[in-house]
């Protein structure tokens, strides 16, 4: 199982940290402070939002629309849905830590508010160890119960992290999709390639 491996291992970085779904679609730019030696090793391995990572691997985790022992989208193509995606790589913790205790408390908080959030009919959590980055992938039955999760303590508080606990060229978007391929982790670097 992915998710409970990629969380011991750090690699997972939850975009949901910076959100699952936000007020507004944001991005952090590469030169916004980035390590002089981070940038060019990750833009060599074409480690950004706008490129599906060739290591990730996905896990769907909750969702009343996922099979979760088959790990599939159990959506019927035609009705619209919303559709946000995230993705960020962790800054090191204080003591060089893979990730800060104060990531993982934020983490651990989404994960489980996430788990009985209403509206939220899949969940998706992908990791690429060659990156150290993560993306979400969360499917919603309409805007406003996004939103209703958006507004909640411990994602606010994790907007408010971003910048502290994500190193700079995090995204997070969202948009409308009425198919199965529309709401797929493939199709999310098409809807973050603006920001890059």
């Amino acid at each position: 199982m992915l998710w409970p491996n990629a969380f011991r291992k750090g690699a997972f970085v939850c975009g949901a940290l910076v959100c699952v779904a936000c007020a507004s679609d944001s991005h952090s730019s590469a030169a916004d402070g980035d390590d002089k030696e981070v940038a060019p090793a990750r833009a060599e391995l074409k480690c950004h939002a706008a490129e599906l990572e060739p290591d990730l691997e996905s896990e769907f985790i909750a969702g009343s629309a996922v099979d979760l022992s088959a790990g599939e989208l159990k959506i019927e193509d035609g009705a619209e849905y919303i559709v946000s995606s995230t993705y960020g790589i962790p800054k090191r913790g204080a003591d060089g830590e893979y990730l800060s205790p104060r990531y993982q408390t934020l983490m651990g908080m989404l994960i489980q508010k996430l788990q009985t959030q209403p509206g939220l009919l899949a969940l998706q959590v992908s990791s690429s160890e060659r990156c150290g980055s993560g993306r979400t992938l969360a499917v919603w039955e309409s805007e406003e119960l996004m939103y209703d999760f958006v507004t909640t303590g411990p994602h606010l508080e994790a907007m408010s992290s971003a910048e502290e606990l994500l190193q700079p060229g995090y995204a997070v978007t969202h948009w409308t999709a009425s198919s199965r391929e529309q709401m797929s982790l493939t199709a999310a670097p098409a809807h973050l390639k603006d920001y890059f």
